[in-house]
């Protein structure tokens, strides 16, 4: 008949490191839930759309009827490929001048964006076209705090 060796004391070294790597990983996954960050989003077209257009439309058209203005005066005596040559040159600087506008108000944009996430304890912000499922909507927040910007 054979007998039941006692545990011996590498047994028990090993049963023991389990326990500590079980308790590890129970601990591991406790804390990354703790850390685990709140993500926001924002409709970036409805930002464009509801603040950055209204703010944009009077100096942009202000300074399409100053270059559309020069263009004319320019191009009256031009034959026509030269005509389109310059239209081109002056198409160019209104698109410098309108993206110039828009990056002036990135830094409010971007501003109030992180001023609402910070509030509503959001670490992480996405466009809404990328959000499948879950996460906080912060657009309308975003809109507010511009328009109390302005």
């Amino acid at each position: 008949m054979r007998k039941l060796a006692a545990v011996s004391s590498s047994s028990v070294l090993w049963i023991g490191a389990l326990v500590v790597v079980a308790a590890a990983l129970a601990a591991g996954n406790t804390l990354f839930a703790q850390i685990e960050s709140a993500v926001g989003y924002v409709d970036v077209e409805r930002l464009i759309n509801e603040y950055l257009v209204p703010v944009l439309d009077e100096p942009l058209a202000r300074e399409t009827a100053r270059l559309q203005a020069e263009f004319d005066a320019a191009s009256a005596d031009l034959p026509e490929e030269e005509k389109l040559e310059l239209f081109r040159q002056y198409q160019n600087r209104l698109d410098a001048i309108k993206q110039q506008m828009v990056d002036e108000q990135l830094p409010f944009i971007n501003d109030a964006v992180a001023a609402v996430a910070q509030r509503q304890g959001v670490t992480v912000v996405l466009d809404r076209q990328v959000v499948l499922y879950g996460g906080v909507d912060l657009t309308e927040a975003v809109l507010a705090e511009l328009a109390a910007g302005r």
